[in-house]
């Protein structure tokens, strides 16, 4: 869809949803699927959109939030291989749980209480 709103040109938008799908392939067979999606899908499927259109930053609040421990790992690994294949694009990212950040971050600053720590 965001991509449909931006008017990108079909052979953009195939290109783009090639990378997608390259990504997050369980998205390339949820394609079909009529609407209704569980949480961790939900979200794996929020960032395929966002990244239709992401080209020079991505911001992601509590990606992690809802998804079972191994799912979380997962989602990392999947952030991780983004990161690495797309280094051109920032990636901002909220997390109340900073562990699971150890394999996207390039840098990361921890806010308590309004400061900097």
């Amino acid at each position: 869809m965001p991509a449909l709103a931006l008017r990108l040109p079909a052979a953009e938008r195939g290109r783009w949803l090639d990378e997608v799908y390259a990504l997050l392939p369980q998205l390339k067979t949820m394609r079909k699927r009529p609407g209704g999606v569980s949480g961790g899908q939900g979200k794996m499927v929020a960032l395929g959109r966002a990244l239709m259109v992401a080209r020079t930053a991505l911001l992601l609040d509590e990606p992690f939030q809802g998804f079972a421990p191994a799912l979380a790992l997962d989602y990392a690994r999947t952030l991780g291989e983004l990161r690495r294949s797309r280094p051109d694009l920032a990636i901002l990212v909220t997390e109340s749980t900073p562990a699971l950040l150890d394999a996207i971050v390039g840098e990361a600053l921890q806010i308590e209480h309004g400061a900097i720590t």
